[in-house]
């Protein structure tokens, strides 16, 4: 064998330690990456439609229960009523202990503060559960949330004509207020101003604030989309943060 072969073997030799050294290190990190994402994180499956526009029934997602719950989070509960027991619920934290709740105009508001939407909308066309096609004009709610400071919800563009007022509720200690961003259904009305049939409702405005022991953790990662024939594409809404 020739001093230049010799080389290239030892070269060759040098490039396979370092590939599986290399390989050794990515499968160190995936186990810790796994191991940790086990001890944080949980598959779910929406229940309902309560979180359209950005999670819908039959969606796939990653729930941080390790997280600490804030102000703006979306969270799976626990229903509050020992009644149902067994039944999940989720909504979006808009309150928290001490803080007064209510609606007036149409728009939510926190401590007095109105949570304004934005004076734009889009129609958010999609296949309900019960099979019939549905739209809602698709809006902007201005409330911090994990990721931003804009939320998107759906609720009728003339929300105060369409929406009666909710008087004020203060949150009591170790509770949350929680409200959908699908704004019709968790209200338990429909587009004109009706009672939705059924109830529908699905907000702390009915069944009440919720326990903090109820909670089970923030919804934080979308990784399937169900195919309701939403207009927003379910590969848009894959692998894709909870605002």
């Amino acid at each position: 064998m020739t001093l230049r072969d010799g080389s290239a073997y030892h070269e060759a030799v040098r490039w396979l330690h370092l590939g599986l050294k290399i390989g050794a290190w990515l499968l160190v990190v995936l186990i810790i990456t796994f191991g940790v994402g086990a001890l944080f994180l949980k598959t779910r499956r929406a229940p309902d439609d309560s979180m359209a526009p950005n999670l819908m029934a039959g969606d796939k997602f990653l729930l941080c229960y390790r997280c600490d719950i804030e102000k703006g989070d979306a969270v799976l509960c626990d229903h509050p009523d020992p009644a149902r027991k067994g039944v999940k619920i989720m909504g979006r934290v808009v309150g928290m202990e001490g803080d007064k709740v209510e609606i007036r105009q149409g728009l939510l508001r926190v401590n007095d503060a109105p949570k304004h939407v934005s004076t734009d909308s889009t129609i958010f066309e999609y296949r309900g559960a019960d099979g019939r096609s549905k739209s809602l004009p698709y809006m902007i709610w201005e409330h911090p949330s994990l990721f931003g400071e804009q939320v998107p919800i759906l609720m009728p563009k003339d929300a105060n004509g369409q929406m009666r007022n909710h008087d004020p509720e203060q949150v009591p200690r170790g509770s949350y207020f929680l409200m959908g961003d699908h704004r019709p259904l968790t209200l338990g009305w429909t587009a004109d101003g009706k009672v939705a049939p059924g109830g529908g409702c699905n907000s702390s405005f009915c069944y009440g604030p919720v326990p903090t022991g109820n909670c089970h953790g923030v919804i934080w990662f979308i990784y399937s989309a169900a195919n309701r024939g939403h207009s927003a594409a379910s590969s848009k809404r894959r692998f894709s943060f909870m605002p």
